[in-house]
């Protein structure tokens, strides 16, 4: 058996081969440099021209013109890789690598935050590798350090210019956000109630407020106000201790001693604000309605009350409509098919029995970026038609909302703990009026 050949000396690097490495590093940075000024480009392009609020549209201009210097650097490599005929093309480069993968690492840090991961999370991971094999690239030797007039001048504009983009996103989507709060109030009040000639009974002007006293616009998405009638009698005895404790195990919600609360009747209820009405700083809706009340009518008291949902108009838009289901067939008595809807798996004091009507809108976001860092949101808006129980709670029909993806509706019905999760994250918040009550006894017409 004959011994194995040693081997021999490496091939030599030909001036072909070595033209050919040279080509696929100029063609793959040319490649990442365009693919991180476009994105720059394009996400500045639309906060900077479509933006809610200054701030965002600051914030896209910004990244519009470091998305331009990329674009430099573009032509830039074309020179550097090529002729060299302006000596600063190596550092612009280099500049427009460093842009890109701080930019890019601002994208991730984004995503990570937001929970959710998307297609383009595969984007930013590739282009900050890409960006570190390109620095390694143009500083190996130090022959753009040695071409840059300034190198302490360069590596202070990069510094200035990571620290302003920093600064900048901090304040815009960190600070501002959370400084300025939006705060909807809502109230309900009595106008002076009129004696009806022609059928009897009382009109009952219903006045219905709602003001924005916050700092920030806000979409006013769902509107509910709710008028009921409560029914009583007088007890034979005063009501003493047993008695109260024998109401509360009733689930009754007011102890009374000299009545006994019978039942509470609901005696209309509705929205009174157009979906979508958005409200600025200092602004003020009233609504009137007339609440009809029969001759002679059962109640001992009425009391009335409003809610509304909105959505801060600096972090969402929400479309202008969309789907609505109801959980009755239409034209028939009998319920639909649908499944047990999200609301209900945590009130449980209302039964699966309660008929609701849901809504569904998109919503998007007031910054671009976070349309592909983010899967696509809708809105959930139930309208529960409950009638009014013994205890009094709730008080009729009434609205739940939620912001979340298809499918996990079920996960995002407001508790306490979504409430403030997603009071955080868009603003979603309802404001409530207390209840006003007003004896019936009295009236004219009664």
């Amino acid at each position: 058996m004959e011994p194995l050949a040693p081997p021999g000396p490496p091939a030599p690097v030909t001036p072909r081969n070595r033209d050919l490495f040279r080509l696929g590093e100029s063609a793959l940075t040319i490649l990442g440099l365009l693919a991180g000024a476009t994105l720059l480009c394009y996400f500045g392009f639309l906060d900077a021209s479509g933006g809610l609020t200054y701030a965002s549209r600051f914030t896209g201009f910004f990244m519009l013109v470091v998305g331009v210097v990329a674009l430099a650097s573009v032509i830039a490599a074309f020179n550097y890789f090529g002729p060299r005929a302006v000596r600063i093309s190596g550092p612009t480069v280099l500049l427009g690598v460093l842009i890109v993968l701080l930019s890019n690492l601002m994208f991730l840090a984004v995503q990570i935050q937001g929970g959710e991961y998307t297609v383009f999370a595969l984007v930013w991971s590739t282009l900050i590798v890409w960006s570190v094999w390109a620095g390694h690239m143009l500083v190996r030797g130090r022959a753009v350090l040695r071409d840059a007039p300034r190198p302490r001048a360069l590596a202070t504009g990069v510094m200035i210019t990571a620290f302003a983009g920093i600064v900048n996103f901090s304040y815009t989507q960190i600070y501002l956000p959370y400084s300025a709060k939006p705060l909807i109030m809502t109230r309900v009040s009595y106008g002076k109630p009129v004696a009806n000639t022609r059928r009897g009974g009382t009109d009952l002007p219903l006045h219905l407020h709602v003001q924005n006293t916050g700092k920030v616009a806000a979409y006013i998405v769902a509107s509910n106000y709710t008028v009921t009638g409560q029914i009583t009698a007088n007890v034979k005895k005063t009501a003493e201790g047993p008695d109260w404790r024998q109401g509360i195990d009733r689930g009754e919600t007011e102890l009374h001693r000299y009545v006994d609360v019978q039942s509470y009747q609901l005696i209309e209820a509705g929205k009174f604000i157009e979906d979508g009405t958005w409200l600025e700083p200092g602004e003020t809706l009233n609504e009137q309605k007339v609440v009809e009340l029969t001759a002679r009518c059962p109640f001992a008291t009425i009391a009335a009350n409003s809610e509304v949902q909105y959505v801060r108009k600096d972090r969402v838009t929400v479309a202008p409509s969309g789907e609505r289901t109801r959980s009755w067939v239409p034209g028939e008595q009998q319920r639909s098919s649908l499944p047990k809807d999200a609301w209900q798996l945590k009130d449980k004091n209302v039964p699966s029995t309660v008929d609701f009507v849901r809504y569904r809108r998109r919503v998007h976001f007031s910054w671009a970026l976070l349309e592909v860092t983010r899967r696509p949101k809708f809105l959930y808006l139930w309208w529960i038609l409950y009638q009014p129980s013994r205890s009094g709670y709730p008080t009729g029909p009434y609205t739940k909302a939620a912001i979340a993806s298809e499918g996990d509706e079920q996960k995002e019905v407001a508790t306490p703990v979504i409430r403030a999760r997603q009071a955080d994250r868009y603003g979603l918040v309802i404001a409530t009026s207390g209840i006003a009550a007003l004896p019936v006894s009295g009236l004219p017409g009664q």
